[in-house]
């Protein structure tokens, strides 16, 4: 019974032997998975080509100015007017109110301007 003295260091190597031995099927069962699965499911799943000038336009400068007008008009926010922009705006706005409204009621005889303004009367 000599080794019956080893028997514990027998026991070890067994079990770490069984342990690599279960590691290994597992690395192979993964393996397999791995590869079935690439054949079968992942043959549709590739990624679109990247439109590389896009890109390097982009990374390079900041910004991307071949978006298309559809596009951008819908979402990048135009400038705002400034005062001296908005304050000509409005002044052409009343001129043509006013040239219309002069044109509307000049044209027609019921319609005219003595109707809506008057002349001030005197009376002494």
């Amino acid at each position: 019974m000599k080794w019956a003295s080893s028997a514990s260091k027998v026991d070890k190597c067994v079990s770490i032997m069984n342990f690599c031995e279960r590691s290994a099927n597992i690395f192979m069962e993964t393996a397999d998975s791995m590869a079935k699965m690439a054949r079968e499911t992942l043959v549709r799943a590739t990624l679109p080509n990247f439109h590389l000038p896009a890109a390097v336009e982009i990374l390079t400068t900041g910004s991307y100015n071949r978006v298309p007008r559809c596009i951008r008009d819908r979402i990048v926010p135009q400038e705002p007017i400034t005062a001296v922009e908005r304050r000509r705006v409005l002044l052409q706005l009343n001129q043509v109110k006013k040239s219309v409204f002069f044109f509307s009621f000049s044209n027609s005889p019921c319609l005219s301007t003595e109707r809506f303004f008057p002349l001030p009367t005197y009376s002494r």
